[in-house]
């Protein structure tokens, strides 16, 4: 029975998913151009379930056998990834965002780099043309 609760939590998000594009427009789009972000947002949700899944344990062994200095740069090195992997996805730079979360110099470059027109960077950051 222990499996129940996984496995709900499994479907729920499968359908919340499916549904992205339906919530974010508020119409039917699914067969349209817009539709195809559900289809973004599941494989990127795919991708970082599946890296943390994969990732988590095996990072956790190794800063428990790290020395302090050691544990510190490895959580650094993490939260910087995740950070400009972020910043990459906002600006719609979807490889390298995705690439950002395991190294995060290709992440930093992606980060500086401007963001792509359309963008929720730059429509937030009032850029409009892509640029600084």
């Amino acid at each position: 029975m222990w499996w129940l609760i996984p496995t709900a939590f499994g479907v729920g998000a499968a359908l919340v998913l499916d549904e992205f594009a339906l919530w974010l427009h508020l119409r039917d789009v699914y067969w349209t151009e817009e539709g195809r972000r559900s289809i973004d947002a599941v494989i990127i949700a795919a991708v970082l379930i599946t890296m943390v899944a994969l990732g988590a344990p095996f990072w956790g062994r190794v800063i428990s056998g790290a020395d302090p200095a050691g544990g510190v740069v490895i959580v650094a090195y993490h939260v910087l990834s995740v950070a400009f992997a972020v910043v990459c996805l906002a600006k719609a730079k979807w490889i390298t965002g995705v690439v950002g979360f395991l190294l995060w110099p290709v992440g930093l470059v992606g980060a500086i780099r401007p963001a792509r027109p359309g963008s929720w960077w730059d429509r937030r950051r009032g850029t409009r043309n892509g640029g600084a």
